[in-house]
């Protein structure tokens, strides 16, 4: 349970939570999720899937006017009577999120005691079998917070490899140096289909930043999502709404390519400087020679750099092909799964996803208690 000098409270969704707790999702910028408070409160609306509860858990200050410290957004599923898999929340993220950390007020100078605070709240929360934090940057101060709360609550914790994360540091260049320095078959591709494309007389690209010209683009996105190869896409009636929340704050770079009067591809980033994030793309396949995605890429990329001044793109998730191609740096995100010895399902979970290793350590404990005791009373 929490100390002393803190109080968790758990609401079920935004609507519930007081204005001292909202404003600690409206400063987004140079954080992820993108979009702070809009982001969340279109997940909870449209994507989360049937069945699906949200839950936001707030550590305060003890007190009447205690001030929210922490919020930690979480999702949970209805409980499975007759699996033995472990039942818990997990984190409020989806297919475009690339990191999913605890939301830390400013001045928050050691999280530590705080996140150790939050963590016994939910691992004494009744039937917890355990929780799922994902996705987790490793290299960030918190990783090490979360394991440390976990293994203080009592549960084991498993650090799991999520997905790979490719982003380009621009490091003061123009768009035309950071083209340059790609790959030569890039470079040459980029400047060749995209000479071709405009001297055919066929396309036409705009970029809508604003409320003019969006409702007519976002109809031509969802057009082209259901003629593409990403019909089946999770969460498409999150994006509109998330274009539209984007667009009111001007964080929303929006590129269409028409061919022959016809929507044939789409990209959308949102700028959030000093970072820009390509959050989603589709094109038509009957348009695949012309390599739309690759003009309508550098063409965003260079409104981005010289325009927006941004210093990093991000690619969120995954490893594909071209992310490699167009971007110049990797990095991993990491899940933590967190497990309940002290319940069936969890102590299931611990056999299936650390197994031997957590067997041998019971074997291993009483034995070297033994032999500690034996060394204190010699013969």
């Amino acid at each position: 349970m929490p100390g002393g000098g803190t109080v968790v409270t758990v609401y079920r969704s935004l609507a519930d939570m007081p204005d001292a707790a909202l404003r600690l999702f409206r400063d987004p910028i140079g954080t992820e999720p993108p979009g702070g408070l809009a982001w969340y409160r279109l997940l909870a609306q449209d994507a989360m899937s049937i069945g699906q509860h949200t839950y936001f858990y707030v550590l305060s200050e003890a007190g009447p006017d205690g001030a929210p410290l922490v919020v930690l957004p979480l999702r949970t599923t209805p409980r499975a009577r007759w699996s033995l898999r472990p039942h818990g929340p997990q984190s409020f993220s989806t297919i475009w999120t690339s990191r999913c950390h605890p939301i830390v007020a400013d001045g928050v100078k050691d999280v530590g005691p705080l996140l150790r605070d939050l963590v016994a709240y939910i691992a004494a929360e009744p039937h917890c079998d355990g929780f799922k934090l994902e996705p987790v940057a490793r290299e960030d101060p918190i990783f090490d917070h979360l394991v440390g709360a976990i293994r203080a609550a009592g549960l084991v914790v498993q650090p799991f490899f999520s997905f790979s994360n490719w982003y380009l540091e621009v490091g003061g260049r123009r768009a035309d140096e950071v083209i340059a320095g790609l790959s030569p078959r890039l470079a040459h591709t980029i400047g060749q289909k995209t000479r071709r494309l405009h001297a055919s007389g066929r396309a036409r690209i705009e970029l809508v930043t604003g409320a003019e010209g969006l409702e007519p683009a976002i109809a031509a996105c969802e057009r082209i999502y259901r003629a593409g190869w990403q019909a089946d896409q999770r969460y498409q009636g999150f994006l509109p709404g998330l274009i539209r929340a984007c667009a009111n704050q001007g964080w929303l770079r929006l590129a269409v390519a028409h061919v022959d009067g016809r929507p044939a591809a789409a990209q959308f980033w949102i700028v959030q400087p000093p970072s820009a994030l390509i959050f989603s793309q589709a094109y038509d396949e009957e348009f695949a020679k012309l390599s739309l995605g690759t003009v309508l890429m550098a063409h965003v990329l260079r409104h981005a750099i010289d325009v927006d001044r941004v210093e990093v793109i991000d690619c969120l998730q995954g490893d594909d092909a071209y992310k490699r191609e167009w971007m110049t740096d990797r990095r991993e995100r990491w899940g933590l799964l967190a497990m309940n010895p002290r319940t069936i399902r969890g102590l299931a979970g611990i056999v299936r996803h650390i197994g031997g290793r957590f067997a041998k350590r019971l074997v291993r404990a009483p034995y070297r208690a033994l032999r500690r005791l034996a060394g204190r009373h010699p013969g």
